[in-house]
């Protein structure tokens, strides 16, 4: 059963002793989907998708180390016509 605290948010029914925090409609179709698209358990589904959310953040070059390297082959690079 779940429990609405307005048309967009509710409390889904408690599974598991920890409490959960407020979804939208829209996260909660996400995540379910997710799952089932997986064959995971929903919680497995949000820590993987976090986890490599977390990888792929990390992965990404800051623009201030990729800056002086365009600066450096700017002048060999063709201009624009």
């Amino acid at each position: 059963m779940l429990r609405y605290l307005s048309m967009d948010t509710y409390i889904p029914e408690q599974r598991y002793p920890w409490p959960t925090t407020l979804k939208t409609r829209d996260t909660d179709r996400i995540i379910r989907e997710l799952a089932t698209l997986k064959g995971k358990p929903i919680l497995d589904c949000i820590r993987e998708a976090c986890e490599h959310e977390i990888q792929r953040e990390r992965l990404k070059t800051p623009l201030w180390e990729v800056q002086p390297l365009l600066d450096r082959i700017a002048p060999a690079l063709p201009k624009p016509a």
